[in-house]
């Protein structure tokens, strides 16, 4: 049977060589690109802050045009229509708020020696380096089916069948940490945004001659279960986060909670600025969650 093969190296960088993986200091970016990332991630949350802002103005104008023109018979009848649209465009504006960015952002940030502590856990974990297979076929697909039958099938399908799920675990004896160094200069910021990757290295050529060849050896036993064949190659830190928000533990806590942002959008209108000014208060840092694997014993 002839297997149609689909691979992947999924969830971090793999490197071949420890060479590739000199020693990084994590950096520090005050601006980076946030700013216009922000922006335009929040246009929708601008345009319904601008309609309620508008509806509030144009009823306070229409309330003085009444007074002074003491053409208060006319009050009761558009104020009605005027406080129905203005329900229905806050609820939007509320549902809006409660469903950003920057609500979720602010729940689940976590104070920045938390996260120190939580990166020197991660820097004592042992990665997963590990080969997963996926065997399939889609609906009436047969090995006698032509090529341009089968892209057929698989395009009018929106399901497929599989036959078989297999992985296995590479074996190593060592790891070595390689991570980025945390810097001071974290602490000079209120906000800070981690991006976390794991990279894993070779530590030797005995290593990476295993590695392959364990990995062709997983792939020639399922390759030919299906039609179909899907590889994974897996290489991750157990357990890690890519993103987490940190705030510094000497901030005041109110101003930069979940809570704070509801009452200030809510009840004072002000969603959009409080947004821009909070992404003022950000700093962007890309951490390196390195490891080094060794399989012969000798070499370390």
């Amino acid at each position: 049977m002839i297997g149609i093969v689909e691979v992947k190296a999924r969830n971090n960088s793999f490197c071949n060589s420890v060479d590739t993986m000199s020693e990084n200091i994590v950096s520090v970016d005050k601006q980076s690109n946030e700013p216009y990332q922000f922006k335009s991630a929040h246009v929708f949350g601008l345009v319904l802050n601008s309609f309620v802002w508008i509806l509030l103005i144009s009823y306070l104008i229409f309330v003085v045009f009444l007074v002074i023109t003491k053409k208060y018979d006319f009050f009761d009848h558009n104020s009605i229509i005027f406080f129905i649209c203005f329900c229905v465009i806050y609820l939007i504006y509320a549902i809006e708020v409660l469903t950003s960015t920057t609500f979720k952002v602010l729940m689940k940030k976590r104070k920045l020696s938390k996260v120190e502590k939580y990166i020197q856990t991660l820097q004592i974990y042992e990665p997963i380096v590990r080969f997963q297979s996926e065997s399939y076929h889609y609906p009436g697909e047969t090995n006698d089916l032509k090529e341009h039958q089968k892209i057929r099938r698989r395009l009018f399908s929106n399901r497929k069948i599989i036959t078989s799920r297999n992985k296995h675990d590479f074996r190593y004896n060592f790891c070595e940490d390689n991570s980025d160094k945390m810097l001071e200069a974290h602490h000079n910021h209120v906000l800070i945004k981690f991006k976390l990757e794991s990279h894993v290295a070779f530590g030797d050529t005995y290593t990476e001659n295993h590695y392959y060849q364990k990995l062709e050896e997983f792939t020639n036993s399922n390759r030919d279960l299906d039609i179909h064949y899907k590889l994974d190659e897996i290489k991750q830190v157990e357990t890690m986060k890519t993103e987490i928000i940190a705030i510094n533990d000497d901030a005041t806590p109110f101003i930069y909670s979940a809570f704070c942002f509801m009452l200030v959008s809510l009840l004072l209108f002000m969603s959009w600025p409080y947004r821009v000014w909070l992404q003022s208060k950000f700093a962007k840092s890309h951490f390196r969650i390195g490891k080094i694997i060794y399989c012969d014993p000798k070499s370390h």
